[in-house]
């Protein structure tokens, strides 16, 4: 089995990689060829989210499963909140084949999902992203979008504000676009191509309200997240990265069918559709889009699938007997 740290992974993986990889994934998940269980999520104490899921795709011949936490108090102890790890197995004999990073692989598959989406729903020549939210999973994001559409603004909100001052000033550095702090979350959303949720909030951070006519958003982020209200759901065109997942999962969601803003039925498509062009991506200039994804283990095992591929072909990584 050959393990692989965080370190090894960032070697081998970038966005671009990633978001290949994971596109693959979500067409042969639209084909029909991946097997993939409903997920175990389990709540600690209420200080922490931890979640079991696997997947397999047949196609590809990737059989893959994660065990990933987050804990919203871990930055206090000067640690990532989020924690984890991806094993891969052979899909031919069962065998393990690596153990890696699991908190690497979740940020960097989750941003090339928010990517595909952008482009399969963003308005062509959208430059502008607005992000609520500074952690891991945000700095994914925006760079997902940067590689998909012609990035030239980001604007920033977090209520801690040395965290989106470092946010602003390492997007800028790194992808040479602007970068400017928001002092509320409407100040992000007021004329943004595209709007990302990227937050631990338990209560909506984007109410549908705010809303323009051509803005597409993006929300992620399953259990206790609860990012947007009612009317964002009533308001948008809907998508999700996985229907089954979504109305168990996504507590926004279920909260605005609760509410009748919204049934099961007018969910539009699961992207890996869009992808596969099985539906279409977006239809007019002025239509509200929203991606609304949960996650899916089926992302995480191509990810982890092209990672132990460039490792051993680098020679990364440390060889442990079971």
């Amino acid at each position: 089995m050959r393990v692989l740290t965080r370190g090894d992974l960032e070697k081998v993986l970038d966005i671009r990689t990633v978001i290949d990889a994971v596109e693959r994934g979500l067409v042969e998940q639209a084909r029909g060829t991946v097997s993939m269980p409903p997920r175990q999520i389990h709540s600690i104490d209420g200080v922490g989210t931890a979640l079991v899921m696997s997947a397999y795709l047949g196609g590809m011949g990737v059989l893959a499963l994660k065990v990933v936490s987050e804990f919203r108090g871990n930055r206090d102890r000067g640690i990532p909140s989020l924690q984890g790890g991806v094993l891969l197995l052979d899909a031919e004999t069962g065998e393990v084949i690596s153990l890696m990073d699991g908190a690497t692989i979740t940020a960097l598959r989750t941003g090339a999902a928010g990517a595909l989406a952008a482009r399969a729903l963003s308005v062509v020549d959208a430059q502008v992203v607005g992000i609520l939210g500074t952690g891991v999973q945000a700095r994914t994001q925006i760079q997902g979008v940067w590689v998909v559409r012609d990035l030239q603004l980001v604007k920033a909100y977090s209520p801690t504000k040395a965290h989106v001052r470092a946010f602003c000033e390492e997007v800028a550095d790194q992808l040479e676009v602007d970068a400017m702090v928001a002092d509320t979350p409407r100040e992000v959303v007021a004329g943004s191509d595209i709007v990302i949720t990227a937050t631990n909030a338990t209560e909506p951070v984007l109410p549908g309200s705010w809303l323009e006519e051509g803005m597409h958003a993006t929300s992620i982020g399953a259990g206790p997240v609860q990012e947007l209200d009612a009317e964002v759901y009533r308001r948008a065109r809907v998508v999700v990265d996985w229907r089954e997942g979504a109305l168990e999962e996504a507590r926004d969601l279920k909260a605005a069918i609760a509410e009748g803003a919204f049934h099961p039925d007018d969910i539009d498509a699961e992207l890996g559709q869009l992808l596969a062009g099985m539906r279409q991506g977006r239809t007019a200039k002025d239509e509200i889009t929203l991606f609304r994804s949960v996650g899916m283990a089926l992302e995480d095992a191509v990810t982890a699938a092209v990672a132990y591929e460039r490792a051993v072909e680098a020679g990364l990584g440390t060889d442990v007997p079971l």
